[in-house]
């Protein structure tokens, strides 16, 4: 078996399968096995072109088809796309992990390069692996983004784990791998400088969480997000942009800078631990916004935690700018325990003035507005009527990608957008775009989808003569 994926191309994936109470179809153990084994092939990448190596992957692929046409035949009319679960195992078996990884239950740091077009970017990590880790388990993540060094001295991410999370009890701590991203202006070398909620900033937490990822048996429905300070609003932002690769996050002592990204979070519980009297308590209009998207259903909650005196918050800052505020780490750790990443909600909300930042769980925005503009969409799955319906703003174009998971697609499927119908048809489903995306998307096996529908949004009506709107 060998990687499927070069690590870049996974930062562009966005995850889109939805849970559904009935059982879905399944084919035996031994074709998974198989076709694990073709995938692996298929999408092999070399370090460099060799012929052997091609020459398996056209025969991987030709095996490949006839395998799907042998299997799809016992499945008695039964498209074989509608084999959610094999499938996933399919992707997971073609996966190549580390199998006997150094360093187990202390810190060690690791760096990740990538070819950008300015130039080579490297960065720094932090990385802590549990006792005893057994590839043939899977482990929640937790990516964990420090502050600023406090006195202008320099933080990193491994200092972050020794100080912060090697604190947790050991029984706990071995219940993770943590990973801690160095950040920062200087975080990718001399040749780039990142600045505060720039794309290389997102980089320089997704390009070492892909490393992670793809090297090590993460249970990818227990991925979480955690940050003290600067890193707490790097997490804000990045779980807005994202919300879909995590299942919850902390954030200490820290608040977003753009509270109108905060309805990205409607299907991701968030905590801001803080001390009372604190930097976040002193943000008081962010925080009164931020109740005010909590009282209209975002899962957000405040955590605060007893003052300290002046002797004892410098003493627990340690290193950092901010109080990481020690005795909230285990509450933390047992609160992500708790929770289960929502893959693809019925129940879509996005926000976004970003160019690069436009997948939301099942929805692309294709056409749409940017800064100084914020461009939303709202999207939500009628199971019962096999549709989806959307409202949008400042968006021309969009797209949804579908599975069985989401929608029954033996049947037509509706879409009204802004309240007009403008799709009612069976939608097909496609093997070769289900493999596309798992190309793009090797990381993740489990969320591919099946068929995508592409969206104009139409126009909006001039109001007739004589109407309401026109009296005013």
């Amino acid at each position: 078996m060998h990687p499927t994926r070069v690590l870049a191309s996974m930062l562009v994936a966005v995850l889109l399968a939805v849970p559904v109470a009935a059982q879905t179809p399944t084919f035996p153990d031994a074709d998974v096995k198989k076709l694990g084994e073709l995938v692996g092939d298929m999408y092999a990448k070399p370090a460099k072109p060799d012929p052997k190596i091609e020459k398996k992957r056209e025969q991987a692929k030709a095996d490949f088809a006839k395998e799907v046409d042998r299997i799809s035949k016992g499945l008695g009319g039964t498209h074989i796309l509608k084999c959610d679960t094999s499938w996933a195992a399919v992707f997971a078996e073609a996966r190549e992990l580390a199998k006997a990884p150094s360093g187990l239950g202390r810190a060690t740091e690791f760096a990740v390069k990538r070819q950008l077009k300015d130039g080579v970017i490297e960065f720094k990590s932090g990385l802590l692996l549990p006792n005893g880790y057994d590839p043939k388990k899977r482990y929640p993540l937790i990516v964990s983004l420090h502050d600023e060094g406090a006195d202008g001295r320099e933080m990193t991410g491994l200092r972050y784990i020794e100080e912060v999370w090697m604190k947790l009890p050991k029984e706990k701590r071995d219940a993770f791998i943590i990973l801690a991203p160095t950040h920062g202006p200087k975080a990718g070398g001399k040749e780039f400088r990142i600045e505060k909620g720039d794309q290389n900033s997102l980089l320089n937490v997704l390009l070492p969480w892909s490393d992670v990822v793809t090297k090590y048996s993460i249970d990818l429905d227990h991925m979480y997000l955690d940050g003290c300070g600067s890193g707490g609003e790097l997490a804000a932002l990045l779980s807005a942009f994202r919300p879909y690769n995590w299942a919850a996050v902390a954030l200490r002592e820290a608040l977003p800078r753009n509270v109108q990204l905060c309805p990205n979070w409607s299907s991701l519980p968030v905590a801001v631990h803080h001390r009372e009297g604190g930097p976040v308590e002193r943000r008081k209009d962010n925080v009164d916004a931020m109740k005010i998207h909590k009282d209209a259903g975002v899962p957000i909650e405040f955590v605060p935690y007893p003052a300290l005196d002046a002797a004892r918050a410098k003493q627990a800052r340690g290193s950092q700018e901010n109080d990481p505020i020690a005795e909230s780490t285990t509450a933390i750790a047992d609160w992500f325990t708790s929770k289960t990443r929502a893959a693809a909600p019925d129940s879509v909300t996005y926000f976004t003035n970003r160019r690069g930042q436009r997948r939301a769980y099942w929805v692309e925005l294709i056409d749409y507005e940017i800064e100084p503009t914020m461009s939303s969409v709202k999207a939500k799955v009628d199971r019962a009527n096999n549709a989806v319906d959307i409202t949008c703003e400042n968006v021309n174009e969009m797209k949804i990608t579908l599975s069985d998971r989401m929608l029954d697609l033996d049947k037509p499927v509706k879409v009204t957008v802004n309240g007009k119908p403008i799709v009612d048809k069976t939608v097909e489903r496609s093997l070769e775009y289900f493999l596309k995306y798992y190309e793009g998307n090797s990381f993740d096996p489990g969320v591919v989808p099946s068929a995508e529908i592409m969206i104009k949004v139409p126009a909006a009506e001039e109001p007739k003569s004589g109407s309401t709107l026109d009296k005013g």
